[in-house]
């Protein structure tokens, strides 16, 4: 059953997502096979009951809007929730994109309004209780050259379901 959770991300090409999964096993292995890696856009979105009615003002919203191009540089925190993640090299490719789904959703700010609209797009691969395991990880990591990039030709809706779970609702074509 749909918690009434939703979100729009971008859902990587399989062996972004096997790259990005070999550090979720390490770094998060509860989140490996219920989340799958992704690029949040904009989350929450609608509520699951109001999806249906939604998606044609979303495709609407995001025809034209793309393809853009994501490439993951490298690993960066956010030390004051613990999370290790892949950034972007151009993050504001993915901020335009949450620019078009606010205006015409603007009830629902990324995460809740809680960065403002200057949110970090980014790929969480490791979720630490312990900034010291926290650093550790990312003093190994860092050091790694990343460039891994692809096109986006479409955003992902996802809904959680009550075992915690996020699934595929639609894809939306931003071509």
């Amino acid at each position: 059953m749909p918690t009434g959770e939703t979100a729009v991300a971008i859902v990587p090409p399989r062996d972004v997502c096997g790259f990005a999964d070999g550090y979720r096993r390490l770094y998060m292995p509860n989140a490996v096979g219920h989340v799958p890696p992704h690029v949040t856009v904009a989350g929450p979105f609608v509520p699951y009951d109001q999806l249906e009615e939604a998606l044609p003002r979303l495709e609407s919203a995001l025809k034209g809007a793309g393809p853009i191009v994501v490439a993951l540089r490298g690993f960066a925190t956010f030390p004051e929730s613990g999370i290790l993640y892949l950034y972007l090299s151009h993050p504001e490719r993915v901020l335009a994109l949450y620019n078009k789904i606010h205006a015409e959703f603007p009830d629902y700010p990324a995460y809740g309004g809680a960065h403002g609209d200057e949110f970090t797009p980014h790929l969480t691969v490791g979720v630490f209780e312990d900034p010291a395991e926290l650093e550790q990880a990312y003093a190994t990591l860092s050091e790694l050259r990343l460039f891994i990039g692809w096109d986006v030709e479409w955003l992902t809706v996802l809904y959680k379901v009550e075992d915690g779970s996020w699934l595929s609702y639609a894809d939306i074509s931003i071509t």
